[in-house]
């Protein structure tokens, strides 16, 4: 153990080495040694800013004590728009990775700082993105003093008792009035609750009104900043087949089977890119995309054979939608061109050669893609292109249908 524990410590010493002739100093004054500072460094993090100095996403050298660092998410799928910001206290001759953590997959997400050497999560407070230092919070407002309370003061309550009184009192009940203020008494007569001192208020009989205290509203927390995707832009291999369009050629064989070539028959093969910049929060995003490749189809038998060769390129204009973390809905549309449109016979029907035209056509697909968490995807596709070819003043339409299978590398 304590074998492993030296190793460990020279190769984090030799790290923070490298990491300190390239990091930038965020202190002020002349340039210290290795042992008197500290590293911070950004891990699935772009620093941004370092105790209010702006940073190029590097690593930063800063001396021991409290320090608000500064960073945006970024990995090799996904970056924040908006940074976060932490406070921490380093110690000198450490290292402390900055990382971005995603809460629950995404799409927020936290910063946490570790220490490589012992692999714990040093102790932090996340503060405004906006802070300048690590200053606490201004403290909230006191809560505004209640007003005064109301109080009611009776200046002759005996003469408005006895109003009361004669009120209710019958004319010719026997006792007078003091016999009917005894029988029935006046509600303003009643016993009052005690009262309570208030300085600078008079003191009555009648209760004082309560009145709650002002309560100060909670501080607005800035909201987590929004994750944006980067699915949907990179590079390529599509395998597929298609089928439809006018028959071309019909082979029997000696053995009774017939083969048909159709004019948009053929397996292909060909190399895709796209480029997604647009996308609208978390639920669609467009871009472009396209490919080129070779598609072939033949039918023949042992005394010959006959081919069908052409090269599609298209452009179009695409959509992904969002189903899950990783998973996209993908439209497309837009043109289709076939270069090189050839067909060549050997054996007996070697005779048969020559080259077609084929006007650009429309096409649309639809498909899924399906990342995974190295970069690559998987996508399936269906298209459907409407296409003809043109010999002379013959023509056959060659609109197909193909299905794809796609593997792709995004950056």
């Amino acid at each position: 153990m304590k074998i492993h524990r030296s190793v460990r410590g020279l190769c984090l010493a030799v790290a923070a080495a490298l990491l300190s002739a390239c990091a930038t100093v965020a202190y002020d004054g002349p340039r210290r040694p290795d042992h008197e500072v500290a590293m911070i460094g950004g891990i699935s993090a772009k620093i941004t800013c370092v105790d209010g100095r702006d940073m190029e996403g590097g690593d930063a050298v800063v001396l021991p004590g409290l320090h608000l660092v500064a960073a945006k998410y970024r990995d090799a799928k996904m970056f924040s728009v908006s940074p976060h910001a932490i406070c921490f206290r380093t110690e000198a001759g450490r290292v402390y990775d900055v990382r971005g953590v995603l809460l629950n997959g995404g799409p927020q997400w936290a910063l946490t700082i570790t220490d490589p050497e012992t692999g714990e999560q040093v102790a932090s407070r996340e503060v405004a993105p906006w802070s300048k230092d690590c200053s606490p919070p201004p403290p909230p407002p006191p809560p505004s003093s209640p007003p005064p309370a109301r109080r009611l003061t009776l200046v002759a309550p005996r003469l408005i008792a006895d109003v009361a009184s004669d009120e209710g009192r019958d004319a010719d009940a026997p006792g007078g009035s003091e016999g009917a203020a005894s029988e029935s008494p006046s509600l303003l007569a009643t016993p009052a609750a005690p009262s309570v001192e208030t300085p600078g208020a008079t003191t009555s009989t009648a209760a004082p009104v309560s009145s709650a205290p002002a309560v100060s509203p909670p501080a607005e927390t800035p909201p987590p900043p929004r994750l944006m995707h980067t699915a949907g832009s990179g590079g390529g291999l599509e395998l597929g087949g298609g089928w439809g369009g006018e028959e071309l050629a019909r082979a029997t064989l000696t053995n009774g089977e017939m083969q048909t070539m159709h004019a948009g028959d053929g397996g292909t093969m060909s190399l895709a890119g796209s480029w997604t910049p647009l996308w609208i929060g978390y639920v669609i995003g467009f871009g472009v995309s396209g490919d080129i490749g070779f598609k072939v189809t033949e039918i023949g038998g042992s005394n010959g054979a006959l081919k069908l060769l052409r090269y599609p390129a298209s452009l179009s204009l695409q959509a992904l939608v969002p189903l899950g973390q990783r998973v996209y809905f993908v439209v497309r549309g837009g043109v289709v061109k076939e270069l090189g449109v050839s067909v060549n016979g050997t054996g007996v029907v070697s005779s048969a050669h020559g080259s077609l035209v084929a006007p650009a056509g429309p096409h649309g697909e639809l498909g899924f893609l399906i990342e995974s968490l190295s970069q690559l995807a998987v996508g399936f596709k269906v298209r459907y292109t409407s296409i003809h070819y043109e010999a002379g003043a013959e023509r056959a339409d060659a609109s197909n249908v193909t299905l794809a299978l796609g593997f792709y590398f995004f950056n």
